[in-house]
């Protein structure tokens, strides 16, 4: 997790692994999220790079994608 901003991926919500989904991976502009194992995660390391925009939250089809600001 970032010291400044927190990415959540519900799990339950997640289509990654079952559809292939990866919309959030598609449209990040600054590579917050990957694929590992068939899941969508964070790259812990990228998490401040984010920059608010929100758009993986928004194209998000099953809204799993919870973006917040921790300042």
């Amino acid at each position: 997790m970032g010291m400044f901003i927190r990415i959540e991926i519900d799990r339950n919500k997640c289509q990654a692994s079952s559809s292939g989904c990866q919309e959030c991976r598609k449209v990040c502009p600054v590579d917050v999220f990957q694929s590992q194992d068939g899941k969508t995660v964070t790259i812990p390391d990228n998490e401040d790079e984010c920059t608010l925009c929100h758009i993986c939250q928004e194209r998000c089809p099953v809204q799993a994608v919870k973006v917040s600001k921790l300042y």
